[in-house]
């Protein structure tokens, strides 16, 4: 048996899951490296955006701009880059404060989920991000109250979001990849209509 006809049979429903997005035209540029990029612009505007302050508002300028062209530079529809945009660089603002206010970092999660065309389900995984968010808000206030000065926990308090944020989002992949595998497996279960006679 050929490899095409092995893929052709039922094993071939099986096959690997590929984003929504790599099925779209582009008009410019190649998928890997506009989402390697647009990624890339992304996460550097947003910590540049938070390493920023009243004293040091071209790196906020800089951090800003290079967040909005991130969002522009990702493949997927364009109404959900421009969607995305606006309040992913809005939640990376309202985190300036400090830690305390970090569950605003679900916005550019949202807007993540947004531009890969996650399905309803893998947006259960927002609340996950919300619940840490604010574990970490707890956390910081315990520890200002027996050290003074919230802001020097900001660096950690941001890796640990981070590191949910990157973990939310490889858990709404692997729910969405699961949600297009039941798909296609229900699809192929189904009878056609030449073959039961309803014509």
């Amino acid at each position: 048996m050929s490899r095409s006809e092995r893929g052709s049979g039922p094993a071939g429903g099986a096959r690997r899951f590929v984003e929504p997005a790599r099925a779209l035209p582009l008009r410019w540029g190649s998928y890997t490296p506009r989402l390697i990029g647009g990624l890339a612009l992304i996460v550097a505007g947003g910590i540049a955006i938070a390493g920023s302050n009243t004293f040091q508002l071209l790196l906020l300028l800089a951090g800003s701009t290079a967040h909005i062209v991130g969002w522009g530079v990702i493949p997927s529809d364009g109404w959900r880059r421009v969607v995305a945009a606006l309040p992913s660089t809005l939640g990376c603002w309202m985190a300036l404060p400090g830690p305390k206010y970090l569950a605003v970092l679900v916005l550019p999660f949202v807007a993540w989920l947004l531009v890969r065309h996650r399905p309803a389900l893998a947006w259960l995984t927002v609340p996950v991000v919300i619940a840490a968010a604010i574990g970490v808000a707890l956390a910081v206030d315990g520890f200002d109250r027996a050290l003074p000065g919230a802001y020097p926990w900001m660096l950690p308090a941001s890796a640990v979001m981070g590191a949910v944020l990157i973990g939310c989002a490889f858990l709404a992949r692997l729910i969405h990849a699961a949600v297009d595998r039941s798909r296609r497996n229900g699809m192929q279960g189904m009878p056609s209509r030449r073959a039961t006679g309803d014509l």
